[in-house]
């Protein structure tokens, strides 16, 4: 998420986001807001979009060393995303219908117009998926050639997938010895997005809930 989406807007002279463990804020920047104010599951996202409606830009600083502890267990990350996803949904609501009205063509504003369109163009998309495999199964008849392209489809994504990953690790300098099974398994990690996205739809009132912190040192 750094190396390709965040640190590649900077280098475009985009802006990246506030995303996560690790940022500074200009005390300026707050005492302009009063504070700091979220109305939002991704208060970070949120503040991210503010600024970026004001005009400001988020700088990038690709050799600072974050220290930071990610969920251990696939419930807890799944619990986790589905509460980004929800925020994502939150930060559309609230920001979507301000930036459309406001006359500004500048690629930083349009690109995080494209942004908090994401969740709702996953909903199209899927709608447009299932309507596509209805349309086959109807209307038309099945055969083998169809089934030949959709597992041709299905491979393909799983090989670019894993092929991201190990591509990431090479790029981070990373011991692939450490990580390897979270590569050959990135695309299960990737499927379950599709699910997080869908129940997000349906679950715009999710509470906020910690994630268990484990590791040894914690502070």
């Amino acid at each position: 998420m750094n190396k390709f989406y965040h640190y590649a807007r900077y280098r475009l002279g985009l802006s990246p986001l506030v995303n996560g463990t690790g940022f500074a804020v200009s005390m300026s920047v707050l005492k302009e807001a009063n504070g700091w104010h979220s109305d939002t599951l991704t208060e970070d996202i949120e503040f991210s979009i503010e600024n970026i409606i004001k005009g400001r830009k988020i700088g990038w600083a690709s050799d600072a060393i974050v220290y930071d502890e990610q969920p251990q267990k696939f419930s807890q990350s799944f619990r986790q995303r589905l509460r980004w996803s929800v925020g994502h949904i939150q930060c559309f609501h609230k920001f979507f219908k301000e930036m459309i009205t406001k006359k500004r063509v500048d690629i930083t504003f349009i690109d995080a117009m494209i942004y908090i369109l994401g969740m709702p163009m996953f909903l199209v998309s899927v709608l447009i998926t299932l309507i596509d495999v209805l349309k086959v199964w109807l209307f038309q008849d099945f055969t083998y050639m169809n089934l030949i392209f959709g597992l041709k489809f299905t491979v393909i994504s799983i090989f670019i997938s894993i092929l991201q990953a190990l591509l990431i690790t090479l790029m981070e300098k990373k011991n692939l010895k450490k990580v390897w099974k979270g590569i050959a398994t990135y695309p299960l990690f990737l499927l379950s997005w599709f699910v997080i996205n869908a129940i997000a739809f349906f679950n715009t009132k999710l509470e906020w809930k910690p994630i268990a912190h484990v590791g040894a040192g914690h502070v």
